[in-house]
């Protein structure tokens, strides 16, 4: 008679024959998009067997607040409306991010990006730079002056830009920074371009295209050779019978947002799907000692990870490190340049880290619940820029037009609007009399 034998597979051999080691312990701090991510990946990866064989992993998620989600979170406030901490939108380049998304809220929405600068009494479609032509007549002169003489000393440009101010000017020319680019900027970060690095910026500012913004106008060389026009006031002329307005740049033309709950539906559903007993909500850090890889929390316990994943804001980050500070004489070098020196372990292997002075900025998000509908010139638009200095905020969101459920009673005369702003103390005095007027 046939005997069928089962034989381990080599692998399943060595996990059996290699002696058990302990659990890989790692601890993730935050409990926002980023910090939920990684427990999720984490616990995927276990569920479905895919870390190495025989290694076996522990994970831990702490977070200061009472619920997860972080920034990202949504708030119900007394009257039924819901807020977002900020204006959030939803869109992605990548299939497993978007898989998952799908998997944990229900039902989306999809719009059509509508946004607008109000500038020079006047809306104006983002992004402001490939649309020039809604500026005043002296105003998109000195814009497109700038533009064709960078395009005229491009190839004499060798040196690449040493922080934010220079990439502005070296991508848009002086007018278009003059108008737009540099004090709406300056709004938003609170600080000059200047002192700015350029590394952070990705897809978040759009490059200029002079042949695209030639386009929505007719081009002047066929204004000029073609037609035979000779001066700016015909030349703007032409500009507005086209009013070709150029609106679908960047990776949010288009964007989700869900049905019910705000953007914090999304985080809050994720993080109920993960298995609680590896989540600690009211946990707040107070100490990592990267030397010997422990936590230290605000009730005095400590805990030992083998790796660390900090998504903490970056200042609360450098407060909370205590390895490897060198003492005060080693806190800057013959230029002045750094603060101090952290030292730890990565990878296994040894970094020192020169710490700048850490400079942030904080925003303040300001809502308003009202009776009635939105003028007509708000019923489409998702959310406006405010680069001028005569108003406190930066940005405004129609935050009704993302979901109807974010008003109590959806289909009802009610409309909801936030904004962003930097409360600095010129603005203090003017928002006062904004909110009492």
């Amino acid at each position: 008679m046939n005997q069928v034998v089962e034989v381990d597979s080599e692998a399943e051999m060595d996990a059996k024959t290699t002696p058990s080691k302990p659990p890989r312990r790692i601890v993730i701090i935050g409990a926002g998009p980023c910090g939920l991510g990684a427990a999720w990946r984490l616990n995927e990866l276990k569920e479905q067997r895919l870390l190495n064989v025989g290694e076996r992993v522990e994970w831990l998620l702490v977070d200061a607040a009472a619920t997860a989600g972080g920034l990202a979170s949504s708030v119900v406030d007394p009257a039924g409306f819901t807020w977002d901490l900020g204006g959030h939108v939803m869109f992605s380049h990548y299939e497993y991010f978007t898989r998952v998304l799908d998997q944990v809220v229900p039902t989306w929405l999809t719009h059509e990006r509508e946004s607008w600068a109000w500038m020079r009494e006047r809306f104006i479609p983002y992004p402001v730079q490939n649309n020039i032509w809604r500026l005043p007549t002296a105003e998109l002169k000195d814009c497109l002056d700038g533009l064709i003489q960078l395009q005229e000393e491009k190839a004499k440009r060798t040196a690449k830009p040493s922080n934010f101010g220079e990439w502005l000017q070296a991508s848009f020319g002086p007018g278009l920074c003059k108008s737009f680019m540099v004090p709406y900027n300056v709004k938003v970060w609170a600080y000059p371009p200047s002192e700015m690095n350029v590394e952070w910026m990705g897809e978040r500012v759009a490059n200029v295209d002079l042949r695209q913004i030639m386009s929505s106008t007719r081009t002047w060389q066929i204004l000029v050779h073609e037609i035979g026009v000779t001066c700016w006031t015909c030349f703007c002329q032409w500009c507005a019978v086209e009013q070709r307005d150029l609106k679908s740049w960047g990776p949010n033309a288009t964007f989700r947002f869900p049905l019910h709950g705000g953007t914090g539906a999304i985080w809050h559903n994720l993080f109920k799907r993960l298995p609680q007993e590896n989540i600690r909500l009211d946990t707040t850090v107070t100490q990592i000692d990267a030397a010997v890889k422990t936590l230290r929390l605000a009730n005095g316990e400590t805990i030992e990870y083998d790796d660390l994943i900090s998504t903490m804001p970056m200042d609360c980050l450098l407060r909370t490190i205590s390895a490897g500070v060198l003492d005060d004489k080693s806190r800057s070098d013959a230029a002045g340049k750094f603060r101090y020196v952290v030292s730890v372990q990565l990878c296994g292997a040894h970094h020192q880290f020169r710490l700048l002075p850490c400079r942030y900025s904080s925003t303040h998000c300001v809502g308003f619940g009202m009776d009635g509908q939105p003028p007509a010139h708000l019923k489409t638009k998702c959310w406006l820029y405010f680069p001028e200095d005569d108003c406190p905020f930066y940005r405004a969101t129609v935050f009704s037009n993302y979901s109807p459920h974010n008003v109590p009673k959806p289909g009802t005369a009610r409309q909801c609007a936030a904004g962003d702003m930097h409360l600095t103390s010129c603005y203090v005095r003017r928002f006062a009399v904004v909110v009492a007027g």
